[in-house]
């Protein structure tokens, strides 16, 4: 037994000498493993803050976007219709000229026509389109 004792006593020391080693390793890694729980958890907040960030920013983005094409559109159409501008322009001084002259014209016409009554129709044809549709081009 002597003989054994000697060989187990400094192995059983040993053993406990190794095994508080182990007992604080360990207490030493429940603790690195808690702050890496406390440190995943930090880079998941962040993470959440980051996606809805970058969700923020692809709305606005989009928002833009959809802003630029309605604002293009709009300064297509704008540019169309400034062509229409001078033209519509025109078109109001010659209504408002064609206005200025409608009396007379409505004159000259029913006295033509008054004159033209008591012809055939082929000399009232005649008069129409030699006299008096040449005479109303001329003056415009």
């Amino acid at each position: 037994y002597c003989q054994a004792s000697k060989i187990a006593k400094p192995l059983l020391q040993n053993l406990k000498v190794q095994e508080s080693k182990l007992e604080k390793a360990m207490s030493e890694l429940a603790e690195a493993e808690s702050q890496l729980e406390a440190a995943m958890e930090v880079k998941r907040q962040l993470q959440e803050q980051f996606d809805a960030a970058m969700a923020g920013k692809k709305e606005l983005e989009d928002k833009a976007n959809a802003t630029k094409r309605k604002m293009d559109q709009a300064n297509k159409l704008i540019n169309g219709l400034a062509g229409e501008k001078s033209r519509w322009t025109d078109q109001s001084n010659q209504f408002a000229d064609q206005r200025k002259r409608l009396v007379g014209d409505v004159a000259l016409t029913s006295g033509f026509v008054t004159y033209c009554g008591p012809f055939n129709s082929e000399f009232r044809e005649k008069l129409n389109t030699e006299v008096f549709l040449t005479d109303t081009h001329k003056r415009g």
